[in-house]
């Protein structure tokens, strides 16, 4: 299933206006660039889906802090100039 079948089948089953999800990260992130995958239980306990633009943080320090596999997140679907194919975007997150 693609993101785009994704998007289709919310957007089909009259769950338009529901596009946040809990997730968490299935891969670690290796710089503040990095784009990287989640998984959405919601659609598939194991799939990954991305790659996925996500919020830096810093700690206390002002170090930077990334997200690594397992961190819990919320994703929330962006439409795209494409119809049918949303950018999945992590909008929070935080460290297991």
């Amino acid at each position: 299933m693609s993101v785009a079948d994704l998007h289709n089948k919310t957007t089909s089953a009259g769950m338009a206006d529901v596009t946040t999800f809990a997730a968490e990260f299935a891969e670690d992130a290796s710089s503040l660039t990095d784009r990287v995958s989640v998984i959405i239980p919601a659609f598939h306990v194991e799939k990954a889906w991305g790659p996925c633009r996500w919020m830096p943080r810093v700690d206390a320090s002002g170090d930077p802090v990334l997200p690594s596999e397992g961190d819990s997140c919320v994703v929330v679907l962006a439409e795209t100039e494409d119809p049918g194919t949303p950018d999945i975007w992590v909008v929070a997150w935080w460290t297991e």
